[in-house]
């Protein structure tokens, strides 16, 4: 289980900083630079990069991954059933969403609704 991959309690910490803020940034960025959108602006939090991630939600979603990690995760019998097909279903996954998200960006691109620039 996942709980158990992460014996080293400063690596766990690690990845549960810097995953969900490169995610955030990464989102942020994409977000505001092909649709023109904001959906959450940190330009008045204390500690902001470009108005997209800041220290305050950097901590808070540390603190949700960590804790869905060690306390919620185990208790999800789902990941014993995926667990012997998880490689070839992460696979497909990863494909299925490389194809919906090049979808989107060309239907949104012949509306007019983005600039792929």
């Amino acid at each position: 289980q996942l709980h158990n991959a992460f014996p080293n309690k400063i690596f766990l910490l690690f990845i549960s900083i810097v995953i969900p803020t490169t995610v955030e940034y990464t989102t942020g960025i994409i977000m505001r630079k092909y649709f023109n959108k904001d959906y959450w602006d940190y330009f008045n939090e204390r500690y902001n990069y470009k108005g997209i991630i800041c220290l305050r939600f950097s901590i808070a979603w540390t603190i949700i991954s960590i804790l869905t990690i060690e306390f919620l995760q185990p208790f999800l019998i789902i990941y014993s059933i995926v667990k012997p097909i998880w490689p070839i279903l992460a696979i497909l996954l990863i494909i299925l969403l490389t194809f919906d998200e090049v979808y989107t960006l060309i239907k949104f691109k012949n509306k007019g609704q983005i600039n792929l620039k």
